[in-house]
């Protein structure tokens, strides 16, 4: 027996993948040679912003994954540049600099813990061994 029909279609589906959102991030990174912490006296390191500069500029052109946690995202993608030293306030003679870290890349998804103390009952025992 010859089937010599003709296919027909009965549903098509289309399926919509959000694209991922191209981004650049520019963050400030303190390179001077004062470390400065809160409630404490200002210290001086000599060397140390030499140091992390070309630090820095050993991961030019590496894959990054950046935590920002004020608004709460993270940005996977490439260091693009490292600008060079920024001076602060150079009308009051600040000693500190600054360089620029620019990554491109895209944002990612934030997943929450994965706990089992949501799963119906389970909260309710209030007991550790079961997952709250």
């Amino acid at each position: 027996m010859q089937n010599n029909a003709t296919p027909q279609v009965k549903s098509v589906q289309f399926r919509a993948l959000a694209r991922p959102e191209l981004v650049v991030v520019q963050v400030p990174i303190n390179i001077s040679d004062r470390v400065e912490r809160p409630f404490r006296k200002p210290v001086t390191v000599k060397g140390l912003g030499e140091e992390l500069y070309s630090e820095l500029r050993n991961k030019e052109g590496n894959s990054v994954t950046l935590e920002i946690f004020d608004p709460s995202e993270i940005i996977r993608g490439v260091v693009e540049s490292i600008s060079y030293p920024v001076i602060q306030d150079v009308d009051k003679g600040s000693d500190t600099q600054y360089a620029v870290l620019t990554v491109r890349g895209t944002r990612q998804t934030i997943l929450d813990d994965v706990t089992s103390i949501h799963v119906t009952g389970i909260s309710a025992y209030g007991i550790m061994r079961y997952g709250a």
